[in-house]
């Protein structure tokens, strides 16, 4: 059969077909020029397989990662690449998945890569179909996330970090919403701080909670966005159970997750600042007390004149019944004002007269019988320790701190009452002192307890405070209880105070035990003349050497004076085989008494001293009479306690 010539339409049209197909093919190859410059320049590795799993086409980054050439990974599978078989072995099984499924997936895998560096892979694999859509192979993109699981892993590893910081910190810390305020978490030293609950107070504010107020919180939070941390604020929180601490509020704005938070540790100061108090307190008193000190010396060396020469007139035979009288009178207002001057001395620790052995027992039993007589309306009742251990004090002060408390229970309890008064032997261990600094060891303890209308906060903080009182102008120079405070710490004891409004008052008293047997006060006699011995009196005050010349000569003494430490030492080692004794004023200029003193018992180590002072006994006047000096008395005194020092003292060695 001859064919038929095609006609012109018909070449024309195949012609036009021919250039469609040849233009289609030119498409083809861009595209594919395209698709290799894409897969070859792809960040992530990119690869195909076949049915086989083997590798058809590797990008570059492909091959770094098994670290071959081209050559040697092109018609090789993971078996044959890979040196960790565990992981060739998971690949091939994700190929089959793929290859049997029909579906893609992503898989994170972990393998040794080239030298055996530890890699992470991300890897998607995608099944590729023909016509008939049969799977004919897949293609792989995987991307090498080594970094970002370290970082991740690091990541963890912070956060586990910090959490165990965070728990575990013996610091109460909280994490907030900087914007509202809530708690996102608390450790368990917050809530111990706080007295709270944790599921309580999550999702509140501090506010809400009740921690502190919004004046406070907008001050913390002022200051921590002005340079993003506070560190040190003072602040006080109000905790769970209504009491209120003393903080330090430090906080740093923190971002978890791009989320800003506020970290802020809390570090308790309550106790810090009572100590705080309590050393402030210590040294105002301690300042007010060298001035008050001060003041009673000097005002006990005029009394001495002022009782001296009364003492004098009083031992005029001619002098008359009136004016003797009036005298008695002069003596009664001396000793009132000495009685006050003993207090200052006693508020500035410097009280101690004569310290003994003391049983308290019996010493509060007398103070105890002469209170009962002015206030008989108040009841007295006493539980004493049966074997009460014995203390060194000053019986006269000790008399004066337990006056001094009754009269301030007398008037918390106008119309009457009971008045406790205890006695135990007490050992105070390492717990007690952190309280109260003093040495661990055996004390007595004197616990003073009344039913009287008690006192507020405000009113016990200030008890101690020298001249505040709460009775009105003219009722009372408010030197009792500072009087006692100080008495007591110059017997290195303390004293403590509980007292609640319309609850009573407690005052707890500690001595230290003395471990001697106890003492009783002797009587005081009458006067007791000399016997025409010579005296030596020490003292810069004119009027008291005068005054104490002419009183010595009545009593029948011979009597030499000395303004000064240096001139005592050169009149008595001009006299020395005539002086029987040195009255040794301690307060002097150009020498002091202490320095005289050692340089006359250089002289003659056998010489008789008797030291006189404005003030009480002292560290200074304890350690001359521990050296051996013979006695002391406290000015202003009379005639009949001076005689009767000066013929003990005499007595002594004859």
């Amino acid at each position: 059969m001859i064919s038929q010539k095609p006609t012109y339409e018909e070449l024309e049209q195949k012609v036009k077909e021919l250039e469609k197909e040849a233009a289609g093919l030119k498409k083809t190859e861009e595209d594919l020029e395209k698709y290799k410059f894409m897969v070859e320049s792809a960040y992530d590795a990119v690869f195909f397989k076949d049915m086989e799993s083997r590798y058809i086409i590797a990008n570059d980054k492909t091959l770094e990662v098994f670290g071959l050439p081209r050559e040697e990974v092109i018609g090789k599978n993971d078996y044959e690449l890979m040196p960790d078989r565990k992981a060739a072995g998971k690949n091939l099984a994700d190929d089959r998945m793929v290859f049997e499924t029909g579906k893609l997936i992503e898989v994170i895998k972990h393998m040794t890569g080239v030298g055996g560096e530890e890699k992470w892979l991300q890897s998607i694999k995608v099944p590729q179909f023909d016509t008939d859509g049969r799977v004919i192979g897949l293609v792989g993109i995987a991307r090498d996330i080594t970094d970002r699981r370290r970082s991740e892993e690091a990541l963890r590893e912070s956060e586990s970090k910090f959490r165990s910081l965070f728990d575990l910190s013996p610091q109460a810390i909280s994490l907030s919403n900087l914007e509202n305020g809530r708690l996102i978490d608390v450790n368990d030293k917050f809530c111990a701080l706080m007295k709270c609950l944790k599921e309580e107070v999550l999702g509140l504010t501090s506010i809400e909670a009740g921690f502190y107020s919004l004046e406070n919180r907008n001050r913390f939070i002022t200051a921590l966005k002005k340079s993003g941390e506070v560190l040190g604020l003072d602040m006080d929180i109000k905790a769970g159970d209504g009491s209120v601490l003393n903080t330090l509020m430090s906080g740093r704005i923190v971002r978890i997750l791009g989320e800003p938070l506020i970290l802020t540790i809390f570090i308790d100061t309550t106790d810090q600042r009572k100590l705080e108090k309590k050393l402030q307190q210590a040294k105002k008193l301690e300042a007010v007390g060298t001035l008050a000190g001060g003041i009673a010396h000097e005002f006990n060396n005029l009394l001495m004149g002022i009782q001296g020469y009364s003492s004098m007139m009083r031992m005029d035979a001619e002098i008359s019944r009136t004016y003797f009288e009036n005298l008695k009178g002069i003596e009664d207002y001396v000793k009132r004002a000495s009685d006050l001057t003993r207090q200052l001395l006693g508020f500035a620790r410097g009280g101690k007269y004569e310290i003994k052995p003391t049983d308290l027992n019996c010493l509060i039993t007398n103070e105890n019988l002469m209170f009962g007589r002015t206030r008989k309306e108040i009841k007295i009742r006493e539980e004493f320790e049966p074997n009460l251990w014995s203390v060194n004090v000053d019986q006269r002060q000790i008399e004066q701190v337990l006056s001094n408390i009754y009269a301030n229970a007398s008037q918390a309890m106008p119309a009457g009452g009971d008045l406790h008064i205890r006695t135990q032997n007490v050992l105070i261990d390492e717990d007690h002192i952190k309280t109260h600094p003093m040495p661990p060891g055996k004390y007595v303890k004197i616990s003073i307890t009344d039913t009287g209308t008690g006192m507020d906060e405000a009113t016990r903080m200030r008890i101690f405070d020298p001249f505040f009182t709460t009775r009105e102008v003219g009722r009372g120079a408010g030197l009792g209880l500072p009087s006692a405070y100080g008495i007591v710490k110059s017997h290195n004891g303390f004293i403590t105070v509980y007292s609640e409004k319309g609850e009573g008052t407690t005052f707890n008293i500690y001595l230290p035990a003395s471990g001697k047997e106890a003492v009783k006060a002797e009587e005081c006699s009458e006067i007791a003349p000399g016997s025409a011995e010579t005296l030596l009196i020490v003292d810069d005050e004119e009027m008291i050497v005068d005054i104490c010349s002419r009183i010595f000569k009545k009593l029948g003494y011979e009597v030499l004076t000395a303004k000064n430490g240096k001139e005592a030492i050169e009149i008595y080692t001009e006299n020395r085989d005539r002086i029987q004794m040195v009255i040794l004023d301690m307060i002097m200029p150009v020498m002091s008494g202490g320095e005289t003193y050692d340089k006359l018992k250089e002289i003659n180590p056998d010489l008789r001293v008797l030291l006189a002072s404005g003030y009480g006994i002292n560290s200074q006047i304890t350690e001359i009479l521990d050296r051996g000096c013979n006695g002391f008395i406290q000015k202003p005194f009379n005639i009949s306690e001076l005689s009767n020092k000066i013929r003990e003292i005499l007595g002594k060695n004859q």
